[in-house]
């Protein structure tokens, strides 16, 4: 994962929240692939979403698009913080308070024991 990515800002919240990261596999964390590298190692995904769990677009872009769900919303829409989103500011730091279920698959990564 290089730095100023999705990816890398998502590890980086996902390892300061409690959550694995154990299961990474250099070379396979392009974004687009984190469903297939997370259900290798046996972590949960779904089209639900969930507080914690990382929002995958995998068809954004060459190499997909990620974002960690910070709330759920009653209509299903979600909430997330994310980093260099395709559209957004290149390199920059973003939150979106509504956003659609629309193409996008959740992994639900679990806390680290």
């Amino acid at each position: 994962m290089n730095t100023c990515n999705c990816t890398s800002y998502v590890a980086w919240a996902l390892a300061a929240n409690g959550y694995r990261t154990d299961w990474f596999v250099a070379g396979s964390m392009d974004a687009r692939y984190w469903p297939e590298v997370a259900e290798r190692h046996r972590i949960a995904t779904g089209h639900r979403a969930r507080v914690g769990a990382v929002a995958v677009w995998p068809e954004s872009g060459k190499f997909g698009h990620l974002a960690l769900v910070t709330a759920v919303h009653a209509d299903g829409s979600f909430a997330v913080a994310e980093y260099n989103r395709p559209g957004g500011v290149r390199f920059g730091f973003d939150r979106r308070a509504r956003v659609s279920l629309e193409d996008v698959t959740f992994v639900y990564v679990p806390r680290r024991s």
